[in-house]
């Protein structure tokens, strides 16, 4: 509502592009056989590494922004060798 308000929507969502070009590399696993679930990396040089595993889509309901009547169910999990093994295991 703040950013609403603001009517700086537009320039942030801008700035929140050019942070997943510069930054983010997304994957898709396509195959005869979809996954059930889905998987998000977050791989960190400066702190853990983090994964999130579970059935939330990628979309502002999914993370939890606005309010959803869908049902998820995630892990979330902060532990290097685990996202390693995790990443290594979808490659």
């Amino acid at each position: 509502m703040k950013l609403k308000n603001e009517l700086k929507q537009s320039e942030i969502a801008k700035e929140c592009a050019n942070w997943i070009r510069e930054k983010v590399e997304i994957k898709a696993y396509d195959e005869e056989y979809p996954l059930p679930q889905k998987m998000y990396l977050m791989e960190n040089k400066k702190e853990e590494s983090s994964c999130i595993i579970g059935s939330s889509d990628f979309t502002s309901g999914g993370l939890g922004l606005v309010p959803s009547t869908k049902l998820d169910i995630n892990s979330y999990v902060k532990d290097n060798t685990y996202t390693q093994q995790m990443l290594n295991q979808f490659n």
